[in-house]
Formats: C-alpha cells, sequence, structure tokens
C-alpha cells in the first residue's frame, strides 16, 4: 500500500490581520514514493542529547499488508511525546476515522492529518471532540481542509527528496511589510525534521513562519525536509544521523549544475550556500543577512558556531557551502553512526561531530597535544574518551579532549569555528541569571540571525518578547530583535558585562574564554587566552572521577580559579 503522499489544499489565514490575503496557498509540495518492505509503527527511540535538544521525534513506516488501509488501531499509537494533550489527540484521530478517512500507513502521517484537520496552535481545549473551521481570535486556521485524498502508488517514479515543506510558496500571498533586499539569492535556509511539527498546531510552527519572513526578506529559499522522505539515506535508528545524510544528499545533487535537485526542490536560482538551522531555532535580528559571515569567511566551505554554555561545537546549525569538500565532510560525519551508536551516551551526531572535526584538521592541529605527539595517537585516545562516554559529566570529559586536541585555532583551511557568543546564531539559555538573548533588542546581540531552543512558541516566547510582538513575527511585520517588549535601555551594557563575567559551568569550557574581548574577539584565541585556557581542558580531559561543573572532582568555578593559582 502506498502511504499517502500528497495534502491537497491547505489554505491559511491569520485571524484578525490580512497577512494571508488568500485561502489557497500551497504550503506543501509533494513527491512520491513506495514504502520499505519492512519497519515499524513504533516512534523511534530519543536520542541521547547532552544539550537536551529533542529536535523531531521520528517514526518509520507500517510494514506493507500490516493491516486494511481502513483499520485505524488507536489503541497502538503512541501520543505521549506529542505537542497535544493525549486525550485531544485521541479525540482527533476518532473523530477522522468517523469520518471516513483512511488509516495512515505511520504515525508521522497520523500527525499530518492531524494537524490538518486541527488547524489550530497546541492550545485546543482537551474537551474538543470535533472540528470547527470557524476562526477563532489570535490562532492560525485551515479553511476546509478535511478532505485529504489519498493518491494511488506510483511506482515508477524515482525522487531524491520526495516531501518537503516550500516556504517560499507559503510566503508568496504573504504581505510583507519589511523591506525586501536581495542578498542572500543564492542561499538556501533548510531544516530537517518532522514536517507535522513545523505546520499549523506543531511546536515549531511560529517558527517556520519566522523564517519564510526572513527568508523574503532577503530572497533566500526556505525549505523542510523530512528524513523520512528521503528514500537514498538509510533509516538510521538515531535520527540526528538520518539528518546528516539529508543534508548530504542535497549537497551532493546541487554539485557540478545541480539541475536536478534544483528542480525536485522547486528552487529559483542554485544556491552557493546552505544555512542548516534545527527546528527550535527563530530569526533573532531580521536585519543580518546570511551573507554577512558567508562573504566574511573568504574562501572557508564550512562554518561553525560554539556553544557559549559549555564549549560545544553545534551540529543542527551551520553553514556550508555547495562543494564537494562539504559533500565530502558530511559524508565522513555521517560514517561515524556505527561508533555512535556503540557509545552509551553518545550525543548522537553532535558528540559524533567533536571527533570528525579533529580527524578531518589533523594535518592543522599543534602538536604535541597532552602526550600525544602524532595525529594517529591522538585520535585513538579521543576514540577511547568518546567510547567511555556514559552520562554528561563523562561526555563533557570528551569535549575538553577534543577542545584540547583543537588548540587555540578557530580558523582552519576549510573550516571556520566562531568563538562562543561571537557566531551567528546562539542559544536562548546561554545564561543562568535570566538574561535571554531572545530579549536583546540592540547592541551585540545584533550580530545573531536566530536564537536556539525556542521548542514551543507560546511556552518559550511569549513570556519573553509578548504576545505582539509574536504575533508581528509571525505575520512578516518584524523580527525578534525589533519588536521585544520592555527591553531595558542598558540592556546592551548588561549583555557585554554578563558575557564577560560568566563563570565557568561545563567541563567543556573551564575558562570564560572571551572575558577579555567580547564583543570584538579575535578569530582565533590569542596566545594568553589559550594559556589560561589550557590547563582546564588538560585536567578535565584527564579525570578520571568526572562530576557536573567545570572542573575535575568540582561543580564550582571556585574550586577551578583555585587550580589556576
Amino acid at each position: 500500500m502506498a502511504r499517502i503522499a500528497s495534502i491537497a489544499a491547505f489554505a491559511f489565514a491569520f485571524s484578525g490581520s490580512d497577512v494571508f490575503a488568500a485561502q489557497n496557498h500551497r504550503a506543501f509540495r509533494f513527491g512520491h514514493r513506495q514504502e520499505p518492505e519492512t519497519a515499524s509503527m513504533a516512534p523511534a527511540a530519543q536520542p541521547d542529547n547532552a544539550t537536551l535538544e529533542a529536535d523531531a521525534e521520528e517514526t518509520t513506516p507500517t510494514a506493507a499488508g500490516a493491516a486494511p488501509a481502513n483499520a485505524w488501531n488507536l489503541e497502538s499509537m503512541n501520543f505521549n511525546a506529542w505537542d497535544l494533550p493525549e486525550l485531544e489527540l485521541r479525540e482527533r484521530a476518532t473523530a477522522l476515522q468517523t469520518n471516513g478517512a483512511a488509516a495512515p500507513r505511520s504515525e508521522r502521517e497520523l500527525r499530518m492529518l492531524i494537524a490538518a484537520s486541527a488547524g489550530r496552535h497546541d492550545d485546543l481545549p482537551s474537551t474538543r471532540a470535533t472540528w470547527n473551521p470557524q476562526l477563532q481570535p489570535g490562532n492560525i486556521a485551515i479553511a476546509a481542509a478535511w478532505t485529504i485524498p489519498q493518491l494511488k502508488p506510483v511506482r515508477n517514479r524515482t525522487c531524491s527528496i520526495c516531501n518537503y515543506l516550500d516556504g517560499n510558496a507559503l510566503a508568496a500571498g504573504v504581505a510583507v511589510q519589511l523591506q525586501k533586499r536581495s542578498a542572500d539569492a543564492d542561499v538556501l535556509i533548510l531544516s530537517i525534521g518532522d514536517l507535522a511539527r513545523y505546520n499549523v498546531g506543531g511546536a515549531y510552527h511560529t517558527n517556520w513562519l519566522a523564517w519564510t519572513c526572513y527568508a523574503n526578506r532577503w530572497g533566500a529559499a526556505v525549505r523542510i525536509v523530512d528524513p523520512g522522505d528521503v528514500p537514498d539515506c538509510p533509516q538510521y535508528k538515531d535520527w540526528f544521523f538520518r539528518r546528516v545524510c539529508t543534508v548530504k544528499l542535497i549537497v551532493k545533487g546541487l554539485l557540478g549544475n545541480g539541475a536536478d535537485m534544483q528542480k525536485e526542490l522547486q528552487l529559483a536560482h542554485l544556491p552557493k550556500w546552505i544555512f542548516t538551522v534545527d527546528g527550535d531555532t527563530i530569526p533573532l535580528n531580521g536585519n543580518m543577512a546570511v551573507s554577512h559571515f558567508t562573504d566574511q569567511a573568504g574562501d572557508k566551505d564550512v562554518l561553525f558556531i560554539e556553544r557559549f554554555r559549555n564549549g560545544e561545537i553545534a551540529a543542527g546549525t551551520i553553514m556550508f557551502r555547495t562543494n564537494s569538500y562539504s559533500a565530502k565532510f558530511l559524508e565522513g560525519w555521517e560514517s561515524l553512526e556505527a561508533t555512535a551508536a556503540s557509545v552509551p551516551f553518545s550525543n548522537s551526531d553532535n558528540g559524533a561531530l567533536h571527533l570528525h572535526l579533529v580527524s578531518e584538521l589533523r594535518d592543522e592541529i599543534q602538536f604535541p597535544v597532552s602526550t600525544y605527539k602524532s595525529a594517529d595517537q591522538l585520535i585513538k585516545w579521543l576514540r577511547h574518551q568518546y567510547a567511555l562516554s556514559g552520562d554528561i559529566p563523562t561526555y563533557d570529559r570528551f569535549v575538553a579532549s577534543a577542545k584540547l586536541a583543537l588548540g587555540p585555532k578557530r580558523v582552519f583551511k576549510h573550516i571556520q569555528i566562531y568563538r562562543r557568543g561571537n557566531g551567528f546564531c546562539e542559544d536562548d539559555d546561554m545564561w543562568s541569571d535570566g538574561i535571554k538573548p531572545s530579549a536583546q533588542s540592540r547592541g551585540p546581540a545584533s550580530r545573531w540571525i536566530c536564537i536556539h531552543g525556542a521548542k514551543n512558541a507560546k511556552r518559550d516566547l511569549v513570556d519573553k518578547i509578548g504576545q505582539t510582538c509574536v504575533d508581528s513575527v509571525s505575520s512578516c511585520r518584524a523580527s525578534v530583535f525589533e519588536c521585544g517588549e520592555s527591553v531595558p535601555a542598558d540592556a546592551a551594557r548588561h549583555l557585554i558585562e554578563a558575557v564577560r563575567s560568566y563563570p565557568a559551568h561545563r567541563m567543556g569550557a573551564p575558562f570564560n574564554d572571551i572575558s577579555d574581548c567580547y564583543p570584538n574577539c579575535s578569530l582565533d584565541l590569542d596566545a594568553h587566552q589559550w594559556a589560561a585556557l589550557q590547563p582546564g581542558l588538560q585536567k578535565n580531559a584527564e579525570c578520571s572521577t568526572p562530576v557536573w561543573g567545570c572542573c575535575c572532582q568540582s561543580n564550582s568555578s571556585a574550586a577551578f580559579l583555585e587550580m589556576m593559582r
């Protein structure tokens, strides 16, 4: 049996605004593919992740012939990890079944059906058993979305990306009230995830609307691809490696003249850069173009950012030049899937990224590193450190080992790693004292294109920037940076002081190496900064009993300062 491969008409409208003037903007572009012969209905296990990022819950389709097309086996469906209350989800599924909708072939399809039928944000009362398509104040609605046709199997067509969400098509009817520019016409903003989470009713819907506004403002393309709809990528148990594979295939498909991939993703221009963003990121400063960073990068091919809290190099928000080096880098990263699977607390692709970076940069590392005088010895030791990662403290020890191996350099032949707080995106929980990048509207925060950690707009944004600002962001009237409410006049000064005085909290960053330079730090660590950071990384990398905190056998920065004396 073929899965549902298309949603015919999604008609979006914003209540109380003229953002969507018409009701028939086609936001989805779909292809079709046959189902794998065997798979499971159960949701995939959540990957280990030290930064607690559950970016997506993925599922695989049911086995062919597992149940008749009209059999809704609701009792076996797992609703626990969804964004809505279980009772409401079961009521919506029951209503769909009662109205004659064909049973989904996977939990992901069920999500899409429910999102389409609900047409609402995730704050509906759980007692609502039927759908009323009338517009409700403050909510996004889908008009006449009950009918979702099930297409006949298409057995002869092949496709690389068989399903994706096209943000440019969605925003085509938006009355954009921001000045349009074209600096990013050669950029593809790409998010990899479960399409239902980005669509109406999903936790990332506001984020998605904001990215479509940002992309249209700068002339960039914006797409969301579900790895489950990329038949050439293995359905790894670890979802995050499916993400790596998907990005790799898109980069490879755009090499040369890239005509087939360009046509498949319906891109107006062949992108020179791909900016990958996590689902829980949202644009912060709409006036900061991706090209600001890609132009500065010169001949570099891959641009990373360093997390402020723990010194980790982020795996979800990256800029890739669409060339053979990026494809090769992604291929090598993906090849570590089995290695990561054998590590008790691998942190999925993010942990593997550190191992891959050190291996990739082996010829540019300054030796000796600790007692290791060759790249082979160093990488063997780092693999050992990774294999011992069983919880967050031991994972942080591994990160400290990788950062020690990289040394003071952050700019390499093909790769640049933006230092903590100096990159193009920042975690919204970078401080523990309540200062949030999402609440900044001036000063050095203007360099951040995006913030990470907005997993639910109502919970994570409204309390910080206000409902009016969230509505403005969702309707292309402003970016978060431009409309935040109640931002104190001294926010810029407070931001600089907070960054410079931030105490060490995690073993991967046992010293605040930007305390003397933010917001105008050099690209590489200077000799003084490395002399202050290196002893802590060395001690943490050699720690036999790591605990939560900045330092070996310590959970306080005071112990590190004592160690440094």
